[in-house]
């Protein structure tokens, strides 16, 4: 297989927030020939993006130095955010960066007569996140992929051809997460395959994991 063949043709992102936006906007400058998806399931922040002018720098979401004219090179013609995933960019997407939001459900109170013991205190206990978005979202897409793959063994051409489609997915984890959350998104990913098994349906463990 050449080099050529073998290159990862199209990568999806999950959250089109400070992380997952600038991540993919470098990424499409640096991969000309690789399509680059940004997903937010908030429409209003992807319009935002879409009605970006390449002539006014103030249309940009996000201040930084030199973000502006790095997407200008690459928006709309290899990078495009999108509120809404298609059957088709999922089967295509062969690399997915999940940098949604993970909210702190920790909160802290200070009164200004806390001594510095007290605030150490709070500290030590630590940050709980709220891991939501991150599960949720890997669970939908991997039973949106099962029932793509279910389509393609019953369904009309159109159905057969878009499970043909289907690439093997790496998931990558960027958004700030607890400990042991990549073993708990394998599980989801296991899970959801094992618990829609049908008779036509089947998978071996091995072939979960290459899903």
């Amino acid at each position: 297989m050449s080099a050529k063949e073998d290159e990862i043709k199209t990568i999806l992102c999950l959250g089109s927030g400070y992380v997952g936006a600038m991540t993919m906007t470098i990424f499409a400058t640096k991969h000309p020939e690789t399509t680059f998806y940004v997903y937010d399931v908030f429409k209003s922040v992807i319009d935002r993006w879409n009605n970006l002018i390449p002539t006014d720098e103030k249309t940009c979401p996000f201040v930084e130095k030199d973000l502006f004219q790095e997407v200008v090179k690459v928006h709309k013609k290899n990078l495009f955010f999108i509120s809404e995933i298609t059957d088709e960019i999922w089967s295509k997407s062969e690399l997915v960066f999940i940098c949604v939001n993970t909210p702190s459900m920790t909160e802290y109170k200070y009164a200004p007569t806390d001594t510095i013991e007290h605030i150490e205190e709070l500290i030590k206990k630590g940050i709980e996140l709220s891991m939501d978005n991150v599960y949720n979202s890997v669970k939908d897409l991997t039973l949106r992929e099962i029932k793509i793959l279910k389509a393609g063994k019953t369904g009309d051409a159109a159905a057969q051809e878009l499970a043909k489609m289907m690439k093997p997915k790496i998931f990558i984890q960027k958004s700030t997460v607890d400990v042991g959350t990549l073993s708990k998104l394998y599980q989801i990913v296991h899970d959801a395959f094992k618990e829609n098994e049908t008779e036509d349906f089947k998978f071996t463990d091995a072939e979960v994991d290459e899903k």
